[in-house]
This record gives structure tokens, sequence and C-alpha cells, in this order.
């Protein structure tokens, strides 16, 4: 975007006068001369000092802009540096049409050149200082000087008169952007109590502020002031603050742009930045000729202000790095990946997201309170445990060592964490009389200076927890778990797909992609991948009621969503309370929001819609990567926004098919009990499979024997990853018969929402008809051809021979499943699960005879009329207030139907 334009250098701020001078020597005339000329500053009616000439006011300036270096290590320097930011504040009002009468004459008529050498001099006031040693409150101090100035010079550009406004905005933005690359480059530098990370907020909001307005306004000189900002905000992204206001800025902005195309009634959205309402109706300036100031310009430099989020991880890493620092380029990739998916949304026209993005601090003031309430709850305890223990003590040594119990209870009774002086010797002091008392004596005091010992090293702990701050994990599984995903409702008026991937995808695939291979080696390297037996290879051509019979074998080891993400999901915290929060990946989560939007755009595609292939293309080599990862936040983000990717008639898609199934097998079974990801409750997240799983349960019957994927492309068949690709054991559409059944049956048996269970007993009378009429079809094929030809199509599609095989034993399964449950509580109290699974025992008593009683078989029928007839006994037996017209006569009609 701005490649043939420069980034602008900013040089070193020039030391004046004093600067030869000892340390002392300059300090000293800076705190008395600075003293006197502001005294001339706030009462000017005063004669004082009068600057008559340019020599004298240059030579005043490099005083003042020398006290801007002071170390603020004493409260003459704190003094002397408020009041030179006094001086230089009230003198730059020459450039506004209300001027302090304090400002000299000789910078009334130049004000423009001195304010060059000011705002430079008050970059000296933005270089992190020492701390000192004396002062508790030194990055305070700091941080309020600071903002008083920006507060100043913001005032100060917005009222500047005419003449002067393009230079003094000019000026002020260099000046921005070199204070902030002065306190936010170096990561070395970066600890949550060090004065860039306090002054973070401050600074980029200020810098936001003035360049949007700017912008707006045909202020910023030329193209090469936004390269600048834009290589110099890359260098700040292990910044949270930074990020957040970028964010919020983007979004507000996004909220006009939305607006103006579609209308306020197509997104009610209020723009959490009030600010951006002035430029909603704003009129670009005359000699706007490239169009530069326009609100859609403005946005799209915004938007691509800090580049792709991926490169906030793979550029400029220092391996000298913190932890803190390198936690903080995870979360500051995972705020903006969410940025950019809420952006998405916002195009979609969803008016019910928030675009604050003030989750952070929300969580560290939970935080902080909870560890409180965590203090004072222990400390209530060690003293009921003090207690008791002082009373058990007494009971057992007696009269003789009373007073050596009260010494120990006025020692035990200090504030917590100082340390007593009760000793196992000081315990022997009072017990002479006889061997056996002493040695009682001596357990008793031994155990109490035990437990001390141990209670005062776990406050020690506690308290060192307890003034810690979050991780950047934990930040990220609060924000997840405040932002639950929802299906955004469909807009007729919404953007055209393959305009929404010409500006997303890009940067969404790139932030999909970010260290998945090189974590390739790690997926299954954890227990809690390795844990989950999908038998892959079960489920090509088994044949029979035995395939059909171990539909339920897949053994499941139960895990929370935090330890089931691969590659950095574990729960870990600090100190085992209530206070506890778990931890997920910002990475992780990142990659799996950018997923997830990308699903949302190529999901939100129209019947009339035609996209490239070559974004296809892109599409399916991200998709096809996360299924074979097996990332558990990946894959939920997949199906929860994919639910619909099959019904879309998007060209090759059958590519992704087999291992889509397998996503659908792992984390279908993986949420009955646990919540996989900290926005997607369970039963919503089991919904979403279920409607996948509908989307493409007529697949394998449809399309039969046919190759999923053609012999030529083996090279889609290798796997990067530990994990074994569906392709390889499911190769045609028929086989992933076995998969689905599976899936339809653990449903059955172990889904508890109602809606679930609905939708589970539709598809499984969608299932048993697809399948039966599929396998009599094949078996009139296999009955009009010559021997010679059976056997050979036998050997290379069919996986059963017999007329109604694995029909049959799948129809065994489903009414087995069924049957089971139709007298427990909790199908049976519900009267909606009851007709639906009447219903559907209804449908199966419909299929053909050759397949529900195969070989003569009668076992299915007889255990389909005696569970309704045990069914129609338990509804008997209820209170007539309980009783139905439809219960009593829909199982009539099952067991008619049966006999008939």
């Amino acid at each position: 975007m701005y490649d043939e334009w420069p980034v602008l250098e900013f040089a070193d701020v020039r030391e004046g006068i004093l600067a030869n001078f000892s340390s002392e020597a300059a300090d000293s005339v800076s705190h008395l001369l600075i003293r006197e000329l502001v005294e001339n500053v706030d009462r000017p009616a005063i004669t004082g000092v009068k600057l008559e000439n340019d020599q004298q006011v240059e030579w005043v300036m490099q005083v003042v802009g020398h006290a801007f270096s002071l170390s603020l290590s004493s409260a003459k320097d704190i003094e002397t540096v408020r009041a030179a930011i006094r001086i230089y504040l009230c003198w730059s009002s020459a450039l506004t049409p209300d001027v302090h009468p304090s400002v000299p004459e000789a910078l009334k008529t130049h004000p423009d050149r001195y304010f060059r050498k000011m705002i430079e001099s008050l970059r000296l006031l933005f270089l992190p200082k020492a701390k000192s040693e004396h002062s508790a409150d030194f990055n305070e101090m700091h941080r309020k000087e600071m903002e008083v100035t920006l507060r100043a010079l913001q005032n100060v550009a917005m009222t500047t008169v005419d003449e002067y406004k393009d230079e003094v905005w000019s000026r002020s933005l260099i000046f921005l952007m070199a204070a902030c690359d002065q306190l936010l480059n170096n990561p070395n530098l970066a600890n949550p109590d060090g004065i860039g990370t306090i002054m973070a907020p401050d600074l980029i909001h200020a810098l936001l502020d003035c360049w949007v307005h700017a912008a707006f306004y045909g202020f910023i000189p030329s193209p090469a002031y936004w390269k600048t900002v834009h290589t110099y905000c890359q260098r700040w992204t292990h910044h949270v603050p930074v990020v957040e206001c970028w964010a919020r800025k983007l979004l507000s902005l996004s909220v006009l742009i939305v607006r103006g195309l579609y209308g306020k009634d197509y997104c009610s959205l209020d723009p959490s930045d009030p600010s951006v309402l002035r430029y909603e109706h704003l009129d670009a300036p005359e000699d706007d000729e490239a169009g530069d100031c326009t609100i859609y310009s403005i946005w799209f430099r915004v938007l691509h202000l800090l580049g792709n989020p991926a490169k906030f991880l793979s550029s400029n890493v220092s391996t000298a790095e913190t932890t803190y620092v390198d936690g903080q380029r995870s979360l500051c990739f995972f705020v903006a990946v969410t940025a950019l998916s809420k952006l998405i949304n916002l195009f979609y026209g969803d008016s019910s997201l928030t675009i604050d993005f003030n989750e952070c601090e929300e969580m560290h003031h939970n935080w902080l309170d909870s560890c409180r309430g965590m203090k004072d709850e222990w400390l209530k305890q060690q003293q009921v445990h003090r207690s008791s223990s002082i009373s058990a003590a007494s009971s057992m040594m007696g009269e003789t060592t009373s007073l050596n119990v009260q010494h120990q209870t006025s020692t035990s009774s200090a504030p917590p964490g100082a340390s007593s002086p009760v000793s196992l010797a000081s315990a022997h002091s009072g017990a002479h009389s006889a061997v056996q008392r002493k040695a009682g004596i001596s357990s008793v005091s031994g155990k109490r200076a035990s437990d001390r010992s141990v209670n005062q090293q776990s406050l020690t702990n506690l308290e060192h927890a307890v003034f810690q701050r979050p991780r950047a994990g934990q930040y990220v599984w609060h924000c997840l778990k405040n932002n639950p995903f929802y299906v955004p409702r469909r807009n007729e008026r919404a953007p055209r797909v393959n305009r929404m991937l010409e500006l997303f995808l890009d940067i969404l695939v790139e932030s999909t992609v970010v260290n998945n291979r090189s974590n390739a080696d790690d997926v299954t390297s954890e227990p809690s991948m390795s844990s989950v037996d999908l038998d892959l290879h079960s489920t090509g051509g088994n044949t029979g009621a035995g395939a059909a019979s171990n539909v339920d074998s897949s053994s499941v080891t139960r895990r929370s969503f935090a330890n089931s993400t691969t590659s950095s999901g574990e729960i870990s915290t600090s100190f085992a309370s209530s206070v506890d929060y778990p931890s997920v990946d910002g990475v992780a989560a990142g990659r799996a929001a950018a997923l997830g939007a990308l699903c949302r755009i190529i999901c939100a595609k129209t019947s009339k819609e035609q996209l490239p292939d070559e974004q296809l293309a892109q599409f399916y080599t991200v998709v096809h990567d996360a299924l074979l990862e097996r990332d558990r936040l990946m894959l939920c983000s997949l199906l929860f926004y994919s639910a619909d990717l099959f019904k879309l008639g998007l060209k090759g898609v059958e590519i992704l098919l087999p291992n889509f199934l397998m996503a659908i097998d792992i984390i279908l079974t993986e949420s009955m009990k646990l919540r996989l990801h900290p926005s997607i409750h369970e039963v919503e997240m089991r919904h979403a499979c279920i409607k996948a799983l509908a989307s493409i349960i007529s697949w394998p019957t449809a399309f039969g024997p046919s190759q999923i994927v053609d012999s030529s492309f083996q090279s889609l068949i290798s796997s990067p990853y530990k994990t074994t690709n569906a392709l390889e054991t499911s190769a045609t559409y028929i086989d992933l018969r076995q998969r689905i059944l599976r899936n339809l049956v653990h449903l059955l048996r172990n889904e508890t929402d109602s809606t679930n269970l609905h939708l589970a007993l539709s598809l499984c009378n969608v299932f048993c008809e697809e399948s039966c009429r599929y396998d009599m079809c094949f078996s009139r094929v296999l009955t009009e051809t010559s021997p010679q030809q059976v056997n050979r199509k036998v050997s290379e599609h069919a996986p059963e021979a017999e007329r109604g095989g694995y029909c049959t034993s799948a129809l065994k399964a489903i009414v087995s499943a069924i049957c089971d449950n139709m007298c427990k509580t909790s199908w049976s109290s519900d009267l909606s699960i009851c007709l639906a699974a009447i219903d559907t025992l209804n449908s199966i008593a419909n299929i053909h005879h050759s397949v529900l009683f195969n070989k003569k078989d009668m076992s299915m029928g007889s255990l389909i009329v005696t569970s309704l007839c045990r069914f129609v006994d338990t509804q008997l037996m209820k209170p007539p207030m309980y009783h139905s017209r439809d219960l009593h006569s829909s199982p009539v009609i099952v067991i008619y139907n049966f006999r008939s």
C-alpha cells in the first residue's frame, strides 16, 4: 500500500547547553530559573522575568528543556518538571486564539517556529527513567505528568488558528509517534509494572484519536506519515492496550461504514468510541482529489494499521524476551483476530455483539476481588484451626502445662506471616515431673511448631499469589467465557461472499495456519489426545450384526475444554482455591477464532453465488489441515460455524467429508459431559454437531461405492500430523455409513437435551430409510447380474452381499437404543420425546419385511412390541393428569403395523 513512500526517521533529542556541566550544577540552575519563570506564568500581572528577544527565549528554552530530563527522584525534581510542563503549555497558547499573557513577545511573532522546539524537548519527558528507591509512587507521578502533557497537546492541536494548523498537526503527529516508540518499542523492557506498560493505553489512545481526526480533516501531509505509523505500530504489538485501542477504533469506524452502506436499520449497534460520530456526515475537504480523506479510505488504512495478526508471533521476536512478553504476544494475537471476527459479524448485520473490548480490565478487577476474598477466608480458617489446636493441646497437657499453652496462644495470635518464637525447646521448659508427660508435651509442641511453619509458608505463598497478575491464558479464557458463540441471523442485504473473501481471506488464512506446522509433531504427544479411541479401521468393510454391535465401544476419557486442546490449553493456576481460572493458549484460541470467521463467511453464501476456484482452494486447504490437526478449539469453531457447509453445493467440498465426519465423532462424543470450548455450551455444541451430521447423512447412500478422492490426488491423503487421515480408511462414500451409525446410537444412549434428541430420532429415521433403500437396490442389482459379475462387485464395493445384512444390524442397534430408553425417567417424563420415539418406531415398522425380519428373525419386532407394552403399562400407572391421548393411541398404531 505504501511501498513507494519512505518511513520518517526520528532524530535523537538534542541536549541543551546545561548538558555540558555536571548534573548537580545543571539541575540546580534548572531548579532556580524555572521557579522564577513559573511564577511569571502563574501570576502574569506581577512584573517578573521578561524575555525581550529571540536569543533570550532560546536560552531559556534550553534550561526548560533540561528540566524534562530530570530523574524525578526527589520532590524538587517533581516540582521542577511540573513547572516546566506548565511553562511550555502556556507558551503553546500563542498558536490559539486565546493567548496567555505570559507568552514572550518574540514567541508571539513566530509561534510555529518555537512550537517545533518545544514539542521536540517534550520528548525527553517520554523516556523511561531510572526508578527511584525512595519514591513508592514513582511510576504514578511520571504517568500523571505525561497524561497532562498529552491532553494539553491534543487541545492545542484542536484549537490552533487556521494559519498554523498544518504545521501544528504534522509536528504533533510526529511527536506522538516518537513518544509511543520511545516507551513501547523495546519488548525486553516490558514488564507488568513498567512505565511503558502503564502508559500504553493513554499513548495509543491519544495517537489514534489525533490521527483519525487529522485524516478526516486533511491534516496528514503525505502517505509517508501513514507508512510511518503503520511501520511503528507493528513494533508495539506486544502491548495488549495497543491492540485493544486499535480494535475499538476500527469497529467504531466500521459501524459508520455499515450504516452508510446498508442503512441504520441494518445494524443498530452504537460505536464504542463516541468520538467517531462527528465524522459520520463529514464531507471530505475540497482539495482531497485522491479521496484519501473519505471514510472508506481511512477505514481501510486503519484496518491494515497493525498488519496481519499472524506477524505478531513471527516478526521481531527476540530470544531474550521474557515469559510475560511472550504471553502478551499471544494475547495480542487473540484480541486482534477476535476484532476481525467481530468486524465480519458487523458486516453481516449482527447488532448483538459487544465491541468495547473491556474484558481484560474486567478480568483483572475480578481477579483482585477474588484474591482478597480468598485471603480473608484463608485467614479465618487459620484462626479457627489455631483455636481448635489450642483446645486440643490444653486437654492433653493438663493443668501443669497451662502456662505454656497460654504462652503459645499469645504467640499464635500474632499478625499473619510473623515468625513465631515458640520452638521445641520452649515446650520442654515446663515439664519436669514425669517422663510420659514430658514426651506428650514434646510431641504436641513439635506438631504445633510444624503446623505453624507450614501455615506461615502457605501464607507467604498466598500473599505472593494475591499480588500476581493473571496470566495471558487466563485473560483469554475470561474473554471466551464472556463472549459466547451464537448462530447469527441471515440478512438478505448482506455483502457478497467473494467480496468479503477478497477483503479478509488472506488475513484469516494466515492467522489460522500460523504455528500449526511447527507444532505438528506435538499434536498427539499430549495424553489428552491419545485418550480417544476411535477405532478408525472398523469403519470400512465390516458387515452384519457384529459391525453394528460395536458402535458404542469407543473409549473416551472425560476431559475439560482446557486440557483437551492440543498445544497449550491445559489448566494451570497459581494456587488451588475458588479464584482459580483455567488457562487457554491465546494462539490456539486466536487460530480457532480466525477459522470460525472464515467458515462464517463461506456459509453465508447464497445459491446464486459462485466462488472462484482460488478462494475455494485456500479455504479447503485451511479446513483440511484443521481437521487433521484435531485441536479441540479449532474443531469446535469449525463445526459450530460450518454446520451447513455441505448444503451449499460447493465445488469439490467432498474432499473434506471423511475428516469432517471424524471431527463430528470426536466433538460429539467428548461434549457429552464436558465443555470443550469456553464460548460454546455443551448442549449447543452437540446441537451444531447434529446439524452438521444431518447435512451429510444421505451422502453415503446417494453416492454409494464411488471414490471420494481420485487416485491421482494421493498427496491429499498424507497427513503432516501424527493423526490418521480418514481418507485412508474411508475411500468410498458408503464406507462412511458405519461412523454415522455410531454417532446416532451414541446420541440415543447419552443425549439429555430434548431438542437434540428430537433431531437425533429424526436422523435415525432418515438413516434407516436411506440405508434400507440402498441395500435393497444393491441386492436387486446383484440378483440381475451374472455370477461372475456378482463376485467382482461384491469383492470391489459391496459391504455385504446378503439382502438386508448391514441394514438389519443398523436397525437392531437403533431400535435397541430407543427401546432401552423408552421406560427410563429421562424419556418417559417428557411427552415430546416419547412421541418422537414412538413416531420413529412407527416409521421403522413400515420398512420392508425382508429387512425387519431378515432370515425370519422375529427378535426385532418382539423387542419393539414388548417395549411398547411395557411403556403403556408404565403410563397407565401414572395419575390421570399425566395421561395423554397421543400416548395412548400412538403405541397401539405401532404395534398394529408390526402385526400386519
